[in-house]
């Protein structure tokens, strides 16, 4: 099973036909999106879109999660944890964020730290099966 379809499991989201875009990234590519749809002239680790609900409808079509390689690499040497790790970690939050939860857009601390405890829990389950 993949990281992502994981993912889905784990958080409950159990729709049989479900398309998830994954897209890895330089940070100058990321910085221009981040820019164009968040206003933000900087980089980030990863940027998640939602389809207009017609193509939910139609196809299962859940959204584009895209990752920065090179933030990814920076933020693993920060962190001390493997690449592989934090690719695994970025890709779980942007699956969350495809789901609807939030920490930072209109984001009580409650919620952001119900997402932040979910994508820990996806973690110490996929690091068994993934690291």
């Amino acid at each position: 099973m993949t990281t992502i379809k994981k993912t889905l499991q784990i958080a409950g989201y159990n729709k049989k036909k479900t398309t998830v875009s994954v897209s890895l990234v330089r940070d100058a590519t990321i910085k221009k999106l981040n820019k164009s749809f968040r206003g933000k002239n900087s980089a980030t680790d990863v940027l998640s879109f939602i389809p207009l609900d017609i193509c939910k409808t139609h196809n299962g079509f859940l959204g584009d999660i895209i990752i920065s390689v090179d933030t990814a690499k920076k933020n693993a040497k920060e962190q001390e944890v493997a690449f592989k790790e934090e690719l695994l970690r970025l890709s779980v939050h942007g699956v969350l964020h495809l789901l609807g939860y939030d920490h930072e857009f209109n984001a009580k601390k409650k919620d952001a730290a119900k997402m932040f405890a979910l994508q820990e829990k996806i973690m110490n389950k996929l690091r068994v099966e993934f690291l």
